[in-house]
């Protein structure tokens, strides 16, 4: 497989930490939400980008899509201390971690932004739906969610869990599709 050329240098970086969101007040949390929806087009341009050079797929949205999206991003979930396709970690501009759990910069960066893309063909499938602020004080507090589902559903962490079950060996090549359809069959109101 070939090094991975996401453009590293416009790895996901938001002006805030995501693990200090539960820790922000009501304004900061708004802004954070702010910020990080308005970065949607942007982040879904450069996966699109991405996965075009590399497979000569077009993602358009549909369902369908997202098989030769997850298909073309597993490889690249890797472990924390282990880069992906040869890439080191001076160029993510990392230091070794004390430990190698969880998923290596590159791929949680890459988990956000096709939860961006995920996000995008739901709103598409289902009218009505659209990004909130989770601003209770529950889990996922001052998260982006989508409406309309029936318990909170933030895209970035059903992209990630199905990225941290690849690192335990569970592949299938429908993952993000199949996370996609139980996403859509919680939506209370379907649209068109």
């Amino acid at each position: 497989m070939k090094k991975l050329e996401y453009p590293l240098h416009e790895l996901f970086t938001p002006p805030f930490r995501l693990a200090d969101l539960e820790k922000m007040s009501k304004k900061e949390a708004r802004a954070a939400f702010d910020w990080f929806v308005a970065e949607s087009p942007k982040r879904i341009a450069l996966l699109s980008d991405a996965v075009k050079r590399d497979t000569g797929i077009v993602l358009d949205y549909s369902e369908d899509s997202l098989v030769p999206l997850w298909e073309w991003a597993v490889p690249y979930f890797t472990r924390r201390n282990s880069p992906p396709c040869g890439i080191t970690l001076e160029e993510t501009r990392m230091k070794p971690a004390a430990s190698n759990e969880g998923l290596h910069i590159v791929g949680l960066c890459l988990t956000i932004d096709i939860g961006y893309y995920l996000a995008e063909v739901i709103m598409r499938l289902r009218s009505g739906v659209q990004w909130r602020l989770w601003d209770r004080k529950s889990y996922p507090q001052n998260e982006a969610i989508l409406t309309g589902t029936r318990w909170p559903t933030a895209p970035r962490y059903i992209v990630e869990n199905r990225a941290l079950d690849v690192l335990e060996g569970k592949v299938d090549r429908h993952m993000l599709l199949d996370a996609c359809r139980k996403t859509l069959a919680s939506i209370d109101a379907p649209g068109e």
